[in-house]
């Protein structure tokens, strides 16, 4: 299974299923063994909202000061700064992810809908032009580089975060049970 987060190749989102533990084990493993690949870590509790969330990437993926805390500066970060790493590919772990955004509340029209639709848009997009590569300048192409972000959630949260998943535009993912994993 880790293999697959180092490939270009779709799908670029997956669900694991399980306890806490096992996914921090996992990550811890991961990282291990696929050291050319930038692995983050977001704890889903310390992300209740946009703001604690666009806060918690900055703070876990050390965007620059020039971040500016909102969903055009996330994508300008996501997919452009990051491009001056050294690294074979980039793997982002959520945990938790049934609590992403759960406390956002509904301000005109703003609220956890709207906030969760653009999330996954954006993650989606920046997935798939890591992928292809880009050409923004022409002088320094980046090459393509595997982009994958790896949702967690416990057993009892599996239906309504799939459902969450697929009705925010995410149709394209695997899930994975993580008692499989280590049991193996």
């Amino acid at each position: 299974m880790s293999s697959n987060l180092t490939q270009l190749s779709k799908p670029h989102f997956h669900l694991f299923v399980g306890l806490e533990d096992d996914f921090e084990t996992y990550f811890d493993h991961f990282k291990e063994e696929f050291s050319k690949i930038q692995s983050y870590y977001i704890e889903g509790r310390r992300c209740r909202t946009t703001d604690y969330l666009l806060r918690q990437f900055s703070s876990n993926l050390k965007f620059g000061l020039h971040y500016t805390y909102t969903w055009p500066g996330f994508y300008e970060i996501m997919s452009e700064d990051l491009e001056w790493e050294d690294w074979d590919g980039f793997a982002i772990f959520i945990m938790n992810y049934d609590l992403v955004m759960k406390d956002e509340e509904n301000i005109e029209g703003f609220g956890f809908d709207y906030q969760n639709k653009v999330f996954t848009e954006l993650m989606i997009e920046i997935a798939e032009e890591w992928a292809v590569g880009r050409n923004y300048n022409p002088t320094f192409p980046t090459l393509p580089r595997s982009f994958h972000v790896i949702y967690h959630c416990e057993k009892e949260k599996e239906r309504e975060t799939v459902a969450r998943l697929k009705k925010y535009g995410l149709h394209e993912f695997d899930i994975t049970y993580l008692d499989e994993i280590t049991t193996n």
